[in-house]
């Protein structure tokens, strides 16, 4: 079987990044069985100052809940400290 790989850039600055992460739990709650992985990815600067990619598994049951409940994108954004 082949692999599908679907990137879709999306800013954490644009108006929509609440509602864009939401859709995609949304998504993942319905059909992430079918899918390896559903991510959304952030790219952080490290205490270092080196610059890493930050990935939220959304299809994982619990994430899926946590990506759901922020309505700013501040709330959004705290998702993503400490994933490692």
């Amino acid at each position: 079987m082949a692999v599908t790989r679907n990137l879709i850039a999306h800013g954490p600055s644009r108006d929509d990044n609440v509602d864009k992460a939401r859709g995609l739990a949304r998504f993942a709650e319905r059909h992430g069985a079918r899918f390896g992985h559903i991510q959304i990815v952030r790219q952080r600067r490290s205490t270092g100052g080196a610059e890493r990619f930050v990935r939220l598994k959304i299809n994982r049951r619990g994430c899926v809940k946590q990506v759901l409940l922020p309505s700013t994108a501040a709330q959004l954004d705290r998702l993503f400290d400490g994933v490692q």
